[in-house]
């Protein structure tokens, strides 16, 4: 009898550390979860990107609001920028107007590329339709 428990035991263990290891190796597996602006939660950022929160902006008007949030990538050419927005924004319902200029509903989203030599700066302008920023 003690045998016998002594085997339970022993095959509870080895089944449990089994379930311990899977899920382990799958959490590993999981592709990494898809990171959004703070401030504009519904507009993704890129692999790689980091937000620059300390210079985005949040203004609250009777129009609606005017936001402004800020990316940095450190390696990343332009146009797989361009190319990347222009793809997941459509994605997520944005029609593009002109080049990196996008409307949904009654807002508007532009997008400025500006490359430097440490890297490349996002910077994205969310408005009303009836109110345009440029820089």
């Amino acid at each position: 009898m003690k045998k016998l428990f002594a085997l339970f035991v022993i095959f509870a263990f080895i089944f449990v550390l089994g379930l311990f290891c899977y899920d382990v190796a799958m959490a590993d597996s999981q592709p990494p979860k898809q990171a959004y602006f703070s401030a504009i939660p519904d507009i993704p950022l890129m692999p790689n990107m980091h937000e620059i929160e300390e210079q985005g902006f949040v203004f609250d008007k009777a129009e609606g609001k005017v936001i402004e949030v800020l990316g940095f990538l450190s390696a990343v050419n332009s146009q797989k920028i361009h190319d990347y927005y222009q793809l997941t924004l459509q994605s997520l319902g944005w029609k593009p107007l002109k080049n990196n200029e996008f409307q949904r509903n009654n807002e508007r989203l532009l997008m400025t590329i500006e490359a430097n030599p440490r890297g490349t700066l996002v910077r994205f302008q969310l408005m009303p339709m009836s109110r345009v920023i440029r820089r």
